[in-house]
């Protein structure tokens, strides 16, 4: 599969904020491992997965760790729109809440 043609990514502060105001009135209950908002990964990581040889963007899968808690798996995609699965993948970001930043639209 070739990667799909470029497109301008960028959304207003306002949609983003209806979009996750959506979520959060979607989710499920607050249990143990739930209504998480997000996840936050250092610049670093990032920036490795992003220079690895042939990467042209990146993929993030919705996941659940071993405890059933909700995740985020990011991967790199070469041109052809394939996960980089034989390199770096990430995981363990840095869950909102608790370290959700300040209030803000996004995440209140």
């Amino acid at each position: 599969m070739a990667m799909p043609p470029q497109r301008d990514h960028k959304i207003t502060a306002a949609d983003a904020a209806a979009m996750t105001r959506r979520a959060r009135e979607a989710a499920p209950s607050k249990g143990a491992g739930e209504g998480e908002r997000g996840g936050m990964f250092p610049r670093k990581p990032v920036q490795d997965l992003l220079a690895q040889k042939g990467c042209e963007g990146v993929r993030i899968y919705y996941a659940r760790d071993e405890k059933g808690v909700p995740a985020l798996v990011l991967v790199a995609v070469d041109k052809d729109g394939n996960d980089m699965v034989k390199d770096s993948i990430l995981e363990w970001s840095y869950p909102c809440p608790p370290l959700c930043g300040g209030p803000n639209a996004l995440n209140s």
